[in-house]
C-alpha cells in the first residue's frame, strides 16, 4: 500500500505519532530489516510502535489481494507494450509501485481531504516522543532519518501532485534507483509517463483493493 491507502484504511481518527508509525516502513528505506532485527523484538504500547505495527498487517492483506495481483500483471504487460525492456528493467517492480501510487491517485480524487490529513499529521507530529522511542533502541541513525524524511514530505508535499503523471513517473524512478542502483533515463521514464496514462484511463474498479 501507499500513504494515503494506509490512512484511508485507518479510518477511525489516530494519533499523529500513530499515523507516523503507519508512514514510517514507506518513509525510511531498509525499515523492514530494522523492524525485523530490532523493532519487532521490543514491543511497546507507544502509538508509534501500534502505527508500524499496523502498517505490515495492512500491507499483508493488501498485497494479497487478487485484484492488486491482477492489476499488477496488467500494469507490467502495458510497460512492455510501450517499448520498456524486461531484461533492462524490473518491470514487475516498477507496476507494483506504480499501481499502489494510482491507488493514492484515485482514493486522492474521491476522498478530496485525504491528503490534507496526511499532512496535518506530519506537521502535529510530538517530536519528543520520537526521540524517545527511537532511543529506547538506541536507534539513532533511523531516528534521525524518519525526522528528515518527514521533513522532505512537509517541504515537497508531493502528494498534492498524484494527478500529475510526470511527477508520479520521476518518484518512482527516484524509488528504483535507490532500491537498484539503476537510473531510469530519460527516454525510459517518457514511456512510463505514457503508461500511466493509458493505464489509469482504463475502466478499472479500483474499490476492489479495498475487499479485506
Amino acid at each position: 500500500m501507499h500513504f494515503l491507502a494506509h490512512q484511508f484504511v485507518q479510518r477511525e481518527e489516530k494519533s499523529p505519532e500513530f499515523a507516523f508509525g503507519l508512514m514510517l516502513p514507506d518513509f525510511v528505506p531498509g525499515f523492514t530489516k530494522i523492524y525485523n532485527r530490532t523493532i519487532s523484538k521490543t514491543p511497546s504500547d507507544s502509538d508509534l510502535y501500534k502505527g508500524i505495527q499496523c502498517h505490515f498487517s495492512d500491507d499483508k492483506q493488501f498485497h494479497s489481494n487478487v485484484a492488486f495481483e491482477k492489476l499488477n500483471r496488467e500494469l507490467t504487460h502495458q510497460l512492455v507494450a510501450s517499448g520498456l525492456s524486461r531484461t533492462e528493467l524490473r518491470l514487475s517492480f516498477i507496476a507494483h509501485l506504480l499501481v499502489e501510487m494510482l491507488f493514492d491517485r484515485w482514493l486522492a480524487e474521491k476522498h478530496s481531504g485525504l491528503a490534507d490529513k496526511f499532512y496535518n499529521h506530519l506537521e502535529q507530529l510530538n517530536i519528543p516522543s520520537v526521540h524517545l522511542y527511537f532511543d529506547s533502541m538506541n536507534l539513532e541513525h533511523e531516528k534521525n532519518l524518519s525526522l528528515e524524511r518527514r521533513r522532505w514530505f512537509l517541504e515537497h508535499r508531493f502528494l498534492y501532485q498524484l494527478h500529475n503523471s510526470e511527477q508520479m513517473a520521476m518518484g518512482v524512478g527516484r524509488i528504483y534507483a535507490r532500491s537498484t542502483g539503476r537510473v531510469i533515463t530519460k527516454n525510459e521514464q517518457f514511456r512510463i509517463i505514457e503508461s500511466i496514462n493509458s493505464f489509469y484511463a482504463q475502466p478499472i474498479v479500483w474499490q476492489a483493493l479495498l475487499i479485506r
